[in-house]
């Protein structure tokens, strides 16, 4: 009889060691060394607004504003034409006037302009200039005859005068261009000028003139009741310092000082 107890518990023993052999999970089998994620960490995690596959593949500019992509902003564009060029040849066309200039380096780009400067061919060819650029509606039509439809176009809506002698003075903030300086003698006119501030607003003048006296000397633009100078004090070792200065009647608007020449025809 105890033979047989043996036999019997003998044989319940390895039933119950089969039972929990059979009762394994695939995470007590996982390789020793390597940890496996409580099933709370595989969880997808909730995103607000966006999915995760939103985030990883928005475009670096992707603007809150507008919720799309950004187009390269005008004045990205403009850079990758000639700021300063000669024209070699205005005509006009059906859709605008066709240009083709020549930049200081000797690259020749056939570019678009406004109607305007193509009605000033006879002041412009051959001449030096500062080219202003700006967004226009072209017709966009299969043939010439109206269908009103329109695309936009960069094309040359302005142009100032450089000449022969020319300056570009700039504090950083403030950039002015000056051109046919070779017409500037004083108390003469004709010198150009295009300014502009920090955000990139700017203006173009002609007809400015240089007025010097009591040891100041003023390069200065109208344009209604607003005047615009560029003010130097004269020392015998050359040009003091140099500031912008903007009037509106007697109401002093700009002041900015350090205006520095960064850039001359003679340089």
């Amino acid at each position: 009889m105890v033979i047989h107890k043996r036999r019997w518990f003998s044989a319940g023993m390895m039933a119950v060691m089969l039972l929990m052999a059979g009762c394994g999970t695939p995470e007590s089998n996982a390789p020793s060394g390597e940890a496996t994620a409580p099933p709370e960490a595989q969880e997808t995690p909730t995103t607000t607004g966006q999915s995760p596959s939103d985030v990883t593949q928005a475009p670096p500019n992707r603007t809150p504003a507008s919720g799309g992509i950004s187009s390269t902003s005008e004045e990205e564009v403009v850079t990758s034409y000639p700021q300063r060029a000669t024209f070699t040849r205005l005509q006009a066309g059906d859709l605008m006037c066709y240009t083709q200039v020549m930049d200081p380096q000797g690259q020749v780009f056939d570019l678009g302009a406004t109607f305007e400067v193509c009605d000033r061919q006879s002041e412009l060819i051959n001449q030096k200039v500062r080219l202003l650029y700006s967004l226009e509606n072209v017709a966009d039509c299969e043939s010439n005859e109206p269908c009103g439809k329109t695309r936009q176009e960069q094309l040359i809506s302005d142009v100032v005068l450089l000449g022969d002698s020319w300056q570009v003075w700039s504090n950083g903030q403030w950039t002015v261009t000056v051109g046919r300086m070779e017409l500037g003698d004083i108390g003469s006119q004709g010198m150009t000028y295009y300014g502009c501030d920090a955000q990139n607003n700017c203006l173009a003048l002609d007809e400015g003139m240089t007025i010097c006296r009591n040891g100041i000397c003023n390069m200065t633009w109208s344009n209604g009741d607003y005047t615009y100078t560029l003010s130097s004090e004269m020392r015998e070792d050359g040009d003091g310092p140099t500031r912008l200065l903007v009037f509106q009647g007697e109401r002093e608007l700009v002041n900015a000082p350090g205006m520095k020449i960064v850039e001359a025809s003679d340089s």
